[in-house]
């Protein structure tokens, strides 16, 4: 059966209060969120949809009905219609780009049809930027599921051995020490500074090599100077001396 009338989607609160966040094409959302298909399989109604605002975000799930209801499942290729930045709004920040990829996880969208957009924008910025802490515990908590938390982690650390240092990094490493991450802090910071000492130690060998090199080559260029003057010297000589045995042998024809 074709449900054609939409589907209202709403946010429930740790009160059990629920509000709504957005509509949905019917068969668009069934196919883009398991979590709603199977609610709509056991409901009567098939008119509405409740989820946990304790791990979704209500603006969020309305940006997501906008993206729901923007595909078009006929198409061959739904790689096109994945969850893109432009979904979170114009101009959106970085806190909205997380809470939109959390949201679109806990609504059990496939990553297959979500795509990577969200995630790679999120590593860009992390690559391009010091995270704060709200930044950091927001990555932590809100998408624990994603390989991002490692990357960030690894990102803090690498940043304050290679500099620039975050801004907020000790506070960083109190919220790690209080949520039983220091460690994986700790152990990657020691595998870093492990690297930059082999990397350090490769520089002054390399830099050795080219101080004796250019030693050798400059001992090698004034070795073959000092014989160019000493033929030049002995070819002076030999001309002084052949001058004098030609004016000896003028003087004895006279």
């Amino acid at each position: 059966m074709v449900y054609r009338h939409p589907v209202v989607v709403f946010v429930t609160d740790e009160n059990g209060a629920s509000r709504q966040a957005g509509e949905c094409h019917p068969q668009n959302l069934g196919r883009a969120s398991a979590e709603a298909a199977e609610q709509l399989r056991a409901s009567e109604t098939k008119s509405e949809v409740f989820f946990d605002g304790s791990v979704v975000d209500s603006h969020s799930v309305d940006k997501i009905c906008d993206w729901i209801n923007s595909i078009n499942f006929a198409s061959k290729d739904l790689e096109e219609h994945g969850l893109e930045v432009s979904f979170a709004g114009p101009n959106p920040t970085f806190e909205q780009i997380v809470l939109l990829h959390s949201t679109g996880y806990y609504m059990r969208c496939p990553a297959t049809l979500r795509g990577q957009h969200l995630e790679n924008e999120i590593w860009k910025y992390m690559h391009e930027n010091c995270l704060s802490l709200r930044q950091f515990k927001m990555i932590m908590e809100w998408i624990p599921f994603s390989k991002l938390c490692k990357a960030a982690k690894d990102g803090i650390v690498y940043q304050k051995v290679h500099g620039p240092v975050p801004p907020e990094m000790a506070q960083i490493e109190q919220y790690c020490e209080e949520n039983g991450m220091l460690d994986d802090l700790t152990n990657y910071e020691r595998h870093i500074l492990r690297i930059k000492a082999h990397h350090e130690k490769q520089a002054a060998e390399a830099a050795e090599r080219e101080r004796k090199k250019a030693e050798y080559q400059k001992k090698q260029e004034e070795e073959a100077e000092y014989e160019k003057k000493q033929e030049e010297k002995a070819e002076y000589e030999d001309d002084m001396r052949a001058g004098s045995y030609a004016a000896a042998a003028r003087g004895n024809t006279q």
